[in-house]
C-alpha cells in the first residue's frame, strides 16, 4: 500500500493500474498464508477435540487430506509433506492440499540413483502435529481408516491398478522419450 500511495516501486518504475492489481493480489495472498500459517495452533489451543474438529472443518477440507493421506501411504510417498505439497484456497478460509513432486513414491528416491524400502506398516505419514496432515491424524484415524479400507475393497488400492495406470501412463508418452531423457541428462 505504501508503494502504491507512493505511485512506484522501491525502484523507481511507475506503479501502473496493472502494478498496482498486482500488487494488491500479492498483499491478499500473503495474507491468506500468514492467517492460514496461524491456524494449526489455534486448533491445538481448543479445549475439546469437538472443539479443534470443528475448527479443522472450518479451515481445512477434511475429505480431501485424509484422501492424501491415503494417497501419500499408498504410494510410500515420505517426501509429500513440507516442501513437497502445494495449498490451495479459493476464498482465504478453507484450504485443500494438492499433490506436488512424486520423485520419492514406490521406492524412488530423488536423486534418481537408488531406491528405499517401503514404509512400514502401522505408520502414519506426515504425522507431525504442527502441520495440517498431523492434525488430521489426530482427529480422523478412523475416518482414514475407513477411506483406506474402501479404497483396498474397490480395487483402487492394488498392484493391478497402479501398474494398469502405470501402463497406461507409458503407453501415452512411450519409450522413446525416456531414451532422449537419458541422453539429455546421461
Amino acid at each position: 500500500n505504501a508503494w502504491i500511495a507512493a505511485g512506484q516501486l522501491p525502484d523507481g518504475t511507475e506503479i501502473t493500474s496493472k502494478i498496482k492489481k498486482r500488487l494488491q493480489m500479492t498483499a491478499k495472498v500473503k495474507n491468506y498464508v500468514i492467517t492460514l500459517s496461524q491456524r494449526i495452533n489455534q486448533i491445538k489451543s481448543a479445549s475439546t477435540t469437538e472443539e479443534r474438529k470443528a475448527l479443522f472443518e472450518t479451515y481445512f477440507d477434511v475429505d480431501n487430506l485424509v484422501d492424501y493421506e491415503i494417497v501419500q501411504m499408498a504410494t510410500g510417498d515420505t517426501d509429500g509433506f513440507g516442501k513437497n505439497w502445494q495449498w490451495t484456497t479459493y476464498d482465504g478460509v478453507k484450504w485443500w492440499v494438492n499433490e506436488y513432486d512424486k520423485d520419492m513414491s514406490f521406492g524412488g528416491y530423488f536423486t534418481g540413483m537408488f531406491t528405499k524400502p517401503a514404509p512400514t506398516a502401522g505408520g502414519w505419514m506426515g504425522n507431525n502435529g504442527n502441520h495440517p496432515i498431523g492434525q488430521l491424524v489426530s482427529l480422523y484415524k478412523t475416518e482414514i481408516i475407513s477411506r483406506w479400507k474402501y479404497m483396498v475393497d474397490k480395487g483402487i488400492f492394488s498392484v493391478e491398478n497402479f501398474l494398469s495406470l502405470f501402463n497406461d501412463w507409458l503407453d501415452r508418452i512411450g519409450t522413446d522419450n525416456f531414451e532422449k531423457e537419458y541422453e539429455k541428462w546421461n
